[in-house]
């Protein structure tokens, strides 16, 4: 988990140049580093001239006397916490609001092997929820026996608008249920720590937003999450990233976008425009359909560098579409790829996935 924190970090650091232009960049020792094994004198020559066309490219980008500067631009659910057990629970309690006598509700989840198959049951599918709303619905199709395969394929291209149709819910409604089951889960304990217990945190991603915050970066730091912003703010707090106890001031509360912000890409473009031309985002999410939407923007699509969360709520196809896509895919879990990071030949390639995405 250290290693992800430093890796996901350095990555970061290597992904924004802060105060110096990117042609001092590409002179660091990272950049400069040739002692790759494998390597051989074609292949090195061959490196160095794509090295230097990219960092030509991207000064030119930036412009001849001014330096790209970033802003950090993250999701929340499934890049920083992994809440899939609390959204699941409350979602079983909104279902409850909601479609109240319906046989598979009046079950008690009272036994810890009760609750741990509904949780499998839900993060097994859970990558196909766009927003926390959804999850009652997604829980009324596991109870019926819907296969993964059909709920996955699917569930966000008619069979949920479907639901709602027949069900006589809307999203308001629905929204409404979820926001009343957490108010109800976090009264029930004055300090809310039940509530909290259940979300679980990628502590590595954690680490390296709380390093930006220790750096005096807290406002470039950005939260755009479908989550309710109160509800985010709570977590961000236990993990010393939001509030008086965190680093530097913590994120400040104006940088945190929460559910009815509008659409991540507008919200992006709003920062960037705030920011102005010298400005580029490097946006984290889970979600490649996000990534996509926000690529497709193109008032925005050359001032942001699309990074894909691989241990966020997304599949192996997903990713596999994502390296496809040019899109920098990171992982927590694969120690090669994460040691891949700190040499010089992956650095090269941020370089050049800047070099194509603001060319």
């Amino acid at each position: 988990m250290a290693l992800f924190a430093y890796c996901f970090g350095l990555l970061l650091s290597l992904l924004v140049v802060s105060g110096s232009c990117f042609s001092s960049f590409a002179n660091t020792n990272i950049l400069q580093s040739a002692s790759v094994v494998g390597v051989d004198e074609k292949s090195e020559s061959s490196r160095r001239r794509r090295r230097s066309r990219s960092v030509m490219s991207l000064t030119k980008t930036a412009g001849s006397t001014r330096c790209r500067q970033f802003i950090y631009a993250l999701d929340f659910d499934g890049v920083l916490v992994n809440s899939a057990a609390e959204l699941c629970l409350s979602g079983f309690d909104a279902a409850k609001i909601l479609f109240d006598g319906e046989p598979w509700l009046k079950r008690k989840l009272r036994r810890p092997d009760q609750i741990a198959k509904l949780v499998d049951n839900f993060c097994e599918v859970r990558p196909c929820l766009e927003t926390g709303w959804e999850a009652p619905l997604l829980l009324k199709l596991i109870s019926e026996g819907r296969s993964n395969h059909d709920i996955m394929s699917e569930f966000q291209h008619g069979l949920r608008d479907e639901m709602m149709s027949t069900l006589g819910v809307t999203k308001e409604s629905c929204n409404n249920a979820l926001k009343r089951a957490r108010n109800d889960w976090i009264g029930e304990d004055k300090d809310a720590d039940d509530w909290l217990a259940a979300h679980g945190f990628y502590e590595g991603a954690c680490d390296a937003v709380r390093q930006l915050l220790s750096d005096g970066k807290a406002s470039d730091v950005y939260i755009i999450t479908t989550k309710a912003a109160d509800f985010s703010c709570r977590l961000l707090e236990k993990q010393k990233l939001y509030g008086k106890d965190a680093p530097g001031g913590g994120i400040p509360s104006e940088n945190i976008f929460g559910l009815g912000s509008g659409p991540k890409p507008q919200v992006l473009a709003s920062l960037l425009n705030e920011r102005g031309d010298d400005y580029a985002a490097v946006f984290v999410e889970d979600r490649l359909l996000t990534l996509q939407d926000t690529m497709k923007d193109t008032t925005i699509c050359h001032r942001v560098l699309p990074v894909l969360a691989s241990w966020g709520y997304n599949t192996q196809e997903q990713r596999n579409t994502s390296k496809e896509s040019g899109y920098t895919v990171l992982s927590q879990t694969d120690s090669s790829t994460l040691a891949q990071v700190m040499d010089s030949i992956q650095a090269e390639q941020l370089l050049n996935d800047f070099d194509q995405h603001f060319s």
